[in-house]
């Protein structure tokens, strides 16, 4: 039944996917910017229906804050094997994807960016080193098993292709715009996945760094 699941939703997103980039290419940036926008814009972009605007942004935000509500019942879920190292990672993760759904809703780091002065992006690359150092730190990453961890090295890989995109792809390039948002969806599309599969580990109560001296 879980294939089943996984089969439909990346035949729907693939679906998805293709479409966005078809209107990107053959419709023009104008018009596909519209459902990569962010919410809080204000520019009329010529959608074919209204209630498509900003699509893309939101089903990132509905997936980010998922993603923190899967690690909240982590939290609430009783596991006596969960040390106090997991039960931080944990309560830290709920307030990283809750950050982070409210950060791609309001544009936060573009505001403290301009603020400061300084480029956005490296706010953000700030952002994905401190969550690197809780996954190894206090999460422990390497040592949990595929199942759980194999979700995030894919987000990883999308992340990473996203920024390949935005730095070295031609601007007025058809496609770009979908290209580049699309592999920021498909990430936090991996990342709802795994906080799903960790959510479940510590439901059963499985021990995800079996072996290794807790602390």
């Amino acid at each position: 039944m879980k294939k089943v699941i996984l089969i439909l939703l990346f035949a729907a997103l693939s679906v998805y996917s293709v479409g966005m980039i078809a209107i990107d290419v053959f419709k023009g940036r104008d018009v596909a910017r519209g459902f990569f926008s962010d919410i809080v814009a204000g520019q009329d972009y010529p959608l074919p229906a209204k209630a498509l605007y900003g699509l893309n942004t939101s089903l990132c935000v509905t997936l980010l804050a998922g993603t923190a509500l899967l690690y909240a019942v982590s939290v609430a879920a009783p596991s006596g094997k969960r040390t106090p190292r997991d039960l931080c990672f944990q309560v830290a993760q709920v307030f990283f994807f809750v950050y982070l759904a409210a950060d791609d809703r309001l544009r936060i780091h573009e505001l403290v960016g301009y603020t400061i002065g300084i480029e956005d992006a490296f706010l953000l690359l700030g952002l994905g080193v401190l969550e690197v150092a809780m996954l190894f730190f206090l999460g422990r990453v390497h040592h949990w098993p595929w199942r759980v961890k194999g979700w995030l090295v894919a987000a990883g890989g999308l992340f990473f292709v996203m920024v390949v995109i935005d730095a070295f792809f031609p601007k007025e390039m058809k496609g770009r715009l979908a290209l580049e948002d699309l592999a920021k969806l498909w990430a936090i599309v991996f990342l709802f996945l795994h906080a799903w599969n960790y959510c479940l580990a510590r439901i059963a109560g499985d021990d995800l760094t079996k072996g290794v001296a807790n602390a």
